[in-house]
């Protein structure tokens, strides 16, 4: 692996932190190359469905998409990962939307690998092994979710639907692997428009070295820009929406989320993206009619939540 920085260093040195660099679609929502789109429906809750796992040619706009299946199925959804355009779309349809946590956004035509902190960490992870993509196949589709289990929380209850964990032929996946084979850390990707980039799944191997994922972040960010990208999102982190209303429904969902840090850790999450210097972007969850209770405790049960909260608990009780 190259671990010199000088070529990302030619990149602009200076972007607004404050813009809102938004994707053009929401994070349940990704770009393939074809015909028509595919989805998945997960009953929540009365007339309530998650909306997820949404695949949709180049050439379909959000609003499309939505507008038709409204049409079609005269049903209510639940979309996970709206941004700000997203959300006031849907509210103009009797959505109701709540931030729920923020998305950190790479602009790659910034230099986010300026701290000398980072570069150290860039140049150790790089001295492991060196940075491939993967071409999709069947057998590589297996790799993944056969590394998952050596990953950092691959014994773990897994969360389901908020993101996609299956390499498919609308991603690209990265790893970082030693000279003997063994893979060391693996990102999957997916777009969201033909030079916005969103990242699924960010695995890293169980007491690897440090520095593994940063040199992998790195690695892929000199490729993307590259190819003519412009951004590239590591995903959201969740509960780190912090200054609403008290009581609320926005204020009780992110301090609930807080709460159950010993179940999952945005904490620590926000800290890895937020060394790479990235731009914050508000996330957003939307469902109509309301966020009642049914669907709320839909939400936990479906997504794995509360099965990973209790084999936490249970954990922490045997030790």
């Amino acid at each position: 692996m190259n671990s010199e920085l000088s070529d990302t260093e030619e990149a602009a040195d200076f972007h607004n932190p404050d813009m809102a660099i938004e994707g053009p679609i929401p994070a349940a929502f990704c770009r393939q190359r074809i015909e028509e789109m595919s989805y998945l429906q997960i009953h929540l809750f009365r007339n309530i469905n998650w909306l997820t796992h949404v695949k949709i040619p180049f050439n379909i706009d959000f609003e499309s998409v939505v507008s038709g299946l409204i049409l079609m199925h005269a049903k209510n959804y639940f979309i996970v990962g709206c941004n700000y355009s997203n959300f006031k779309f849907l509210e103009e349809r009797g959505y109701k939307g709540i931030r729920m946590g923020r998305e950190a956004v790479l602009d790659l035509s910034f230099n986010h690998f300026q701290k000398k902190s980072l570069k150290e960490l860039i140049r150790r992870g790089g001295k492991n092994g060196c940075v491939v993509e993967i071409p999709f196949s069947e057998e590589a589709s297996i790799e993944l979710q056969e590394f998952r289990k050596f990953s950092r929380h691959g014994t773990e209850p897994q969360l389901k639907y908020l993101f996609n964990t299956i390499f498919e032929e609308c991603n690209r996946l990265f790893v970082l692997r030693r000279p003997d084979g063994i893979w060391l850390g693996a990102i999957l990707l997916s777009y969201k428009s033909d030079k916005y980039v969103q990242s699924e799944v960010i695995l890293c191997r169980k007491n690897g070295p440090n520095g593994i994922m940063e040199a992998l972040i790195y690695e892929i960010f000199r490729k993307l820009r590259g190819e003519g990208c412009e951004y590239w999102t590591l995903g959201a982190v969740p509960f780190t929406i912090y200054g609403s209303g008290f009581l609320s429904k926005e204020y009780v969902i992110n301090l609930s989320g807080r709460l159950m840090k010993f179940a999952y850790n945005y904490k620590g999450l926000y800290n890895f993206k937020n060394k790479f210097n990235p731009i914050w972007t508000d996330y957003y969850i939307c469902i109509r009619p309301y966020f009642n209770p049914g669907a709320m405790l839909g939400i936990l049960r479906k997504s794995n939540l509360l099965r990973l909260a209790l084999h936490k608990i249970i954990h922490f009780g045997m030790k």
